[in-house]
């Protein structure tokens, strides 16, 4: 694997070739798993983690993005529990279903509570990075086609 990351740091694609000199000297980006930093207090309810976790994302974008030598990005999608990210096309095809004695059928978001608040998760990663990551904000953001 290190030979690999050798070759790709001496490659013509400047990309590839940043993030793996960046692998081989360890200088790895800055990354917060919101989950972990904000973890579910004892008897608070789903709802209020989300929401002080939402409040926290937006506290830590406000403060490092006033930086100069800063850019923050946030990566979020939500998971769905019909399968991996980007599944939500195939929800229709594979809705789960649970028979009652009544013998009628209820899709099994109508019926649990959890399974209802899972449906419509988010998962939250926040990027940070500085100066010595890029140049200047405006060089990562005109290398990357403006993706903020």
């Amino acid at each position: 694997m290190w030979a690999s990351i050798s070759r790709i740091a001496n490659s013509e694609n400047r990309e590839a070739a940043d993030l793996a000199r960046r692998l081989r000297e360890r200088k790895l980006y800055k990354a917060l798993d919101i989950n972990i930093e904000c973890p579910a207090l004892p008897g608070e309810q789903l709802e209020q983690t989300e929401e002080r976790r939402q409040r926290e994302i937006m506290r830590i974008e406000s403060a490092l993005s006033s930086e100069n030598n800063a850019l923050v990005l946030k990566d979020a999608g939500s998971i769905n529990i019909y399968g991996e990210f980007g599944a939500e096309q195939a929800q229709t095809h594979k809705m789960l279903s649970i028979r009652l004695r009544s013998g009628s059928t209820h899709e099994i978001t109508e019926l649990s509570p959890t399974i209802r608040t899972l449906s419509k998760k988010e998962q939250s990663s926040v990027f940070i990075f500085r100066t010595t990551d890029c140049a200047t904000k405006h060089e990562w953001e005109e290398h990357n086609d403006g993706f903020r």
